[in-house]
């Protein structure tokens, strides 16, 4: 298995996958399908496929691999906790919350019984529960469970640790949303200062809270200190990924929206409309981002008087929000609220009415 980890490593999938299948074979009839290394094979192989995107292919491996722990190890054995924390993590990448938060809740229950509360394994379900509450739109649940685990990643022994920048940007992030804006402030430069040391200027976690941090900057008004971090990330994004890739997309539209509101909206059509359709190449159909750049060039539309434009960009992104997020999301409520306002502004009434009755039904 040696050789197929270190391919993995190299990122060679087509090579590592094909050493994964051979060790498999060889384990499974020497050895049998429940000894240890044989579960850890299946593991890496199933790992292997998902950092890859074939989460169809990654999931239904790693729930037989949890099916199959569980029986010849115990359903609290680490190991058993380890697969039970990547399905929850696969079932979050395919927005199975219902899943994804019953695996995590699970996880983190057995492992402060049987771990201890700062064991890797419990930490891993702590920071996954967060991150399905996040995206269901629940901030106040996820801020907590992730100051707990920011706080356990800073009592560690030693030097933060790889995560450590991940949880500072998230803890931040809750915190923004949740209209903490100088903590937040406080918190994204944290992370960048980690992130920076830890990873370097180019990494994808160094950019994330560049954007995170040019966002809080708009949000507040604070246009030029914006206008420096939206630029500095997308110039240092196309640098690196070059310009089809989905990293540049994010301060791409980060820098469309700043430029609606310094009124610039010529240059703010031009970076917007570019961002959807490279959105539209680049990324799957339910990817909540596109539906922000349609929320966006929605905004753009209707500040330069192209009502009936906004109203169809508006009612395309919350129909696509409600369909992925549900209408309890707090985007979702965003994206109802800013079209039937639109409607509203325009005389429309009874549109806004209907819209309103259709949608909190």
């Amino acid at each position: 298995m040696g050789l197929a980890c270190a391919l993995h490593s190299l990122w060679r999938p087509e090579e590592a996958e094909a050493g994964y299948r051979r060790c498999l074979t060889d384990y499974r009839l020497v050895l049998g399908p429940d000894h240890p290394r044989t579960l850890l094979t299946e593991s890496n192989r199933a790992l292997l496929l998902a950092s890859a995107g074939r989460l169809d292919e990654a999931l239904p491996l790693v729930s037989q691999n949890l099916d199959r722990r569980t029986a010849a190890q115990g359903r609290d054995h680490p190991e058993t906790l380890r697969a039970m924390n990547l399905l929850a993590g696969l079932c979050l990448a395919q927005r199975r919350f219902e899943e994804a938060e019953a695996l995590s809740r699970e996880a983190l229950e057995l492992g402060t019984k049987t771990l201890g509360t700062d064991h890797t394994e419990r930490l891993t379900a702590l920071v996954n529960l967060a991150n399905v509450l996040f995206d269901q739109g629940r901030y106040a649940e996820a801020e907590e469970l992730y100051t707990e685990a920011a706080d356990l990643e800073r009592d560690s022994p030693g030097a933060a640790g790889p995560s450590a920048p991940a949880l500072l940007h998230n803890l931040a992030t809750c915190r923004h949303l949740l209209g903490f804006l100088d903590e937040a402030e406080s918190m994204y430069r944290e992370a960048l200062e980690l992130g920076r040391e830890l990873y370097g200027d180019n990494s994808t976690r160094s950019l994330d809270s560049m954007n995170n941090l040019a966002e809080l900057y708009l949000d507040q008004g604070r246009l030029a200190e914006s206008e420096r971090w939206y630029e500095e990330s997308l110039a240092t994004a196309q640098r690196v990924h070059g310009d089809e890739h989905p990293v540049p997309l994010h301060p791409m539209l980060g820098l469309g929206m700043l430029r609606t509101a310094q009124g610039r909206f010529e240059d703010a059509e031009t970076l917007l409309v570019e961002c959807r359709g490279k959105a539209d190449r680049l990324l799957s159909d339910g990817d909540t981002f596109r539906f922000d750049v349609l929320e966006a060039l929605a905004e753009l539309r209707g500040r330069r008087g192209l009502i009936e434009e906004a109203v169809r960009l508006f009612s395309e992104c919350l129909e696509g929000r409600a369909e992925v997020l549900g209408m309890n999301h707090p985007d979702t409520q965003e994206a109802l609220s800013k079209l039937a306002s639109l409607l509203e502004e325009h005389g429309r009434d009874t549109e806004a009415g209907q819209l309103r009755s259709r949608f909190e039904e």
